[in-house]
Formats: structure tokens, C-alpha cells, sequence
């Protein structure tokens, strides 16, 4: 007989055939792997939220950069850095900032602009201007 064929008749003879000996899952892997899956659900639920319920982006953001940049490019006017940015209202469709920049020729302009939606996407106008040629 062969050895497949003495397997058979050991099993069949009413001999359990061996069982690989399975690792024990501690409580601690458990744990881990429930707090994974946790994180996990909660960040699906969050960029589900976002996808459906986009926000605005925030007054010192990337977007609001760009756009004020991409703004005063059109004018001949170039920032070099942007100096307080900050929110000064909110309301469920506009946001109302404010900031400081120091521009390319040493002088500071102060700038309040709004961010709010234009359809779907989000826009930047700004609403004020000053500049200030003595403060360097």
C-alpha cells in the first residue's frame, strides 16, 4: 500500500488525522486590530462627510495663496511673503479674512478678502486694499 493509502485506512479505522497547532490570539492583538478598524471607519466617514459636504478652505490655506497671488499677478503686483493671515468671520457660506504682505519692493499691503462659494468651487475676492511704503 502506499502511503496515501495508509493515511486513508488510519482515518478511516477511526485514528484523527494530526491538526496543525494554531497560535493562540492574545487580547492584545485583538485590540489593536478593533482600534485599526475604528480609525479606519471614522476617517471613511469623515472623507464621505467632506465629499458630500465640502467646507470652505481656510483663510491661510493653499488656496487662499494662490488666488491672492494669482490676483495680484494681473495687477503687476508680486508678495513675497504673507504676514498674519487670519479669520476674522464665519458664516455657513463665506468666510471674511485678513493679512499682511510684504511685497517684492519692501512695501506692506494690508488686504481683506472673502472666500465663499461660486457654484461648486470655492472663490477668493479681495475686498480691500491699503498699502503702507514707510513700514519696512
Amino acid at each position: 500500500m502506499s502511503e496515501e493509502g495508509s493515511s486513508q485506512a488510519k482515518v478511516a479505522a477511526g485514528q484523527a488525522a494530526p491538526r496543525p497547532t494554531a497560535k493562540p490570539v492574545r487580547w492584545y492583538t485583538k485590540a489593536v486590530y478593533g482600534a485599526a478598524s475604528i480609525v479606519f471607519i471614522v476617517v471613511t466617514v469623515a472623507k464621505v462627510y467632506d465629499f458630500f459636504f465640502p467646507s470652505l478652505p481656510s483663510c491661510d490655506g493653499k488656496v487662499a495663496r494662490e488666488t491672492i497671488s494669482q490676483i495680484l499677478e494681473r495687477e503687476k503686483l508680486a508678495a513675497a511673503s504673507y504676514d498674519q493671515m487670519r479669520m476674522l468671520s464665519k458664516s455657513g457660506q463665506e468666510l471674511r479674512c485678513s493679512a499682511r504682505l510684504k511685497m517684492s519692493d519692501g512695501a506692506l499691503m494690508a488686504i481683506t478678502y472673502r472666500i465663499f462659494w461660486k457654484g461648486k468651487e470655492p472663490f477668493v475676492e479681495i475686498t480691500q486694499r491699503g498699502f503702507n511704503k514707510d513700514d519696512k
